[in-house]
């Protein structure tokens, strides 16, 4: 699972209010640490069900272009390879609706994965 940044032109807080209805649109829930930093974390760390907990960090670059960098904060390396095969999947998703989202409020330049 790796880091993915996702540039874009447009409106920061108008991107942030994108990103949130994305997010929580996925069953997701959110905390902001700041302005522009938080995780967003999905299921329970207790009992069956599977949990998901990702950092995100919405950047400014160049004038005009802002980045936002979803980081992976759970990792699968331990839990097998069905685990994570589904974590994959589970933030390949989020990360798509994240990038829809994006579009509809700016133009994507470009989408990293380190």
């Amino acid at each position: 699972m790796k880091t993915t940044d996702i540039t874009f032109s447009g409106d920061p807080s108008r991107a942030k209010s994108a990103i949130e209805q994305a997010v929580l649109a996925r069953g997701y829930s959110i905390t902001w640490t700041d302005s522009w930093t938080g995780t967003a974390q999905k299921g329970s760390k207790h009992g069956f069900s599977t949990f998901y907990k990702v950092g995100l960090s919405i950047m400014s670059g160049t004038p005009g272009q802002v980045t936002l960098r979803v980081s992976p904060l759970i990792t699968a390396r331990t839990n097998g390879l069905a685990f994570q095969k589904r974590t994959a999947r589970e933030l390949l998703g989020l990360n798509q609706g994240m990038t829809q989202a994006l579009a509809a409020v700016g133009d994507i330049i470009s989408s990293i994965d380190h």
